[in-house]
Parts: structure tokens; C-alpha cells; sequence
């Protein structure tokens, strides 16, 4: 569980809407409540739903660091 944990120092510290943090602390709790209450089936589900929040934050990072195209005119 502790390994589990370092998983939240890559995630984003703030959202874009309240409901996008709501889901966060949704996914972290039943996570915690099936790790706690032996569930690992349902614990490792939340977990990959974290882990995967992180790797779509992280895609539109990179999205939004590259530089737009440029929009050619038809001759």
C-alpha cells in the first residue's frame, strides 16, 4: 500500500473542475477501503484507474506542449 501511495506525486495537484477531483478521491478511497477489507480483485480496478488518470494526464501534457500545425492555404 505504501508503494501505492507514491502514485499520487504524479498526479496533478489541481483540476480542472471539482468533479475531476471528486473522482480522484473516489478512486484513491475505494482503493484504500478494498486494500483494507482484503478486496484485492476490486483494489487492483480503482488502482489501474489511477494509474491510467496519470498516463492520460501526462499524454495531454505533451499534447499541449507541441507546437500546432500550420494550416496551409489551397492555392
Amino acid at each position: 500500500m505504501e508503494e501505492a501511495a507514491d502514485l499520487a506525486n504524479y498526479l496533478p495537484l489541481s483540476f480542472k473542475t471539482p468533479k475531476e477531483q471528486e473522482y480522484i478521491e473516489f478512486l484513491w478511497d475505494a482503493f484504500e477501503t478494498n486494500t483494507t477489507h482484503g478486496k484485492y480483485q476490486f483494489a487492483f480496478l480503482a488502482y489501474h484507474m489511477l494509474t491510467m488518470s496519470f498516463v492520460y494526464f501526462n499524454i495531454w501534457q505533451i499534447k499541449q506542449t507541441e507546437p500546432k500545425p500550420v494550416e496551409r492555404e489551397e492555392l
